[in-house]
């Protein structure tokens, strides 16, 4: 009886010690990734060389101790370097540059459509909403009704600022003109780009009415031009901001 003790005593070291040495060598392995991890963090950092700021003031105290290995320091946009902190930059030979401007986000596209039936019953407004959806546009799309109630609803949404308005007419010029009796609307009708590019630049156009029913390329250059320069910046003879002299 007391010769099975002993056996039993002697598997319960045994599977101890195994489970004590499995143990320390998951330690050891994990000890290991981690160091290894480490070490490769280090060298991308030091291979990469670049260090950079979101600081709006670079000051020599910005730089302190982060300097070392480093080439070629990204500044954010509008950040001021101190002439203390550029020098110290020179004297490492490091070089300088801005992070690049964040993406504009997507401006949603409002559109109208009124009076095309009569004059252009082959018109597909689907299929050209559609197009304009694969081109990236956000569409936003209010309902179709007579032409007076359309340019109303476009003129007002055009008087707030926030998005560009266009409306697919047969009459583009007199649905212009309709819109701009509203305060703050600056209509414009485009035929070519040329012409819309010198609208907008004297008149910060905010609302276009086109005729959809020429050339598809040619009305998808005319879009872009449109929508490209959002917002548009209003000359100050036109700006309601001020009292007309």
């Amino acid at each position: 009886m007391a010769h099975q003790l002993d056996i039993d005593q002697i598997v319960r070291e045994v599977l101890a010690r195994l489970r004590d040495g499995e143990a320390a060598e998951k330690l050891a392995a994990d000890s290991t990734g981690k160091a290894e991890k480490t070490d490769k963090q280090l060298a991308t950092a030091t291979t990469a060389g670049s260090l950079e700021l979101t600081d709006r003031l670079v000051t020599l105290a910005t730089l302190e101790n982060r300097l070392d290995g480093i080439r070629h320091v990204i500044l954010r946009r509008g950040a001021v370097v101190t002439p203390a902190a550029r020098d110290a930059l020179g004297a490492r030979r490091i070089n300088t540059s801005y992070a690049p401007t964040a993406a504009k986000a997507a401006t949603t596209l409002v559109v109208g459509v009124a009076s095309l039936a009569a004059r252009s019953p082959a018109f597909d407004r689907a299929a050209f909403l559609e197009e304009l959806a694969r081109d990236g546009r956000q569409i936003e799309r209010i309902a179709e009704t007579g032409l007076a109630s359309v340019v109303a609803e476009l003129a007002s949404l055009a008087a707030l600022g926030g998005r560009p308005a266009v409306l697919l007419t047969a009459e583009p010029e007199a649905a212009a003109c309709l819109a701009n009796r509203r305060s703050g609307v600056r209509a414009v009708a485009g035929r070519d780009v040329a012409t819309l590019r010198r609208a907008i630049v004297a008149t910060g156009a905010n609302l276009l009415t086109i005729d959809p029913t020429g050339a598809p390329a040619a009305i998808g250059r005319l879009l872009r031009e449109f929508c490209d320069g959002w917002p548009p910046r209003v000359p100050a003879i036109l700006s309601t901001d001020k009292p007309q002299q």
